[in-house]
């Protein structure tokens, strides 16, 4: 039983990665978008201490 619900979440989480990729631009890297939202978040490389949020 507990194989057939790991099995069946892994089908639910494939199918909405494929559905969640549909919205996304084809040349899309996540990987770029989070240290670019990083970088802009905590001022990375700026010289000011980063104040992180409470």
């Amino acid at each position: 039983m507990i194989l057939q619900d790991s099995v069946l979440a892994f089908r639910r989480l494939e199918a909405a990665r494929r559905e969640i990729g549909q919205y996304l631009p084809k040349d899309f890297n996540l990987e770029k978008e989070l240290e670019e939202a990083r970088a802009e978040r905590y001022e990375v490389g700026s010289g000011v201490p980063a104040v992180l949020p409470e």
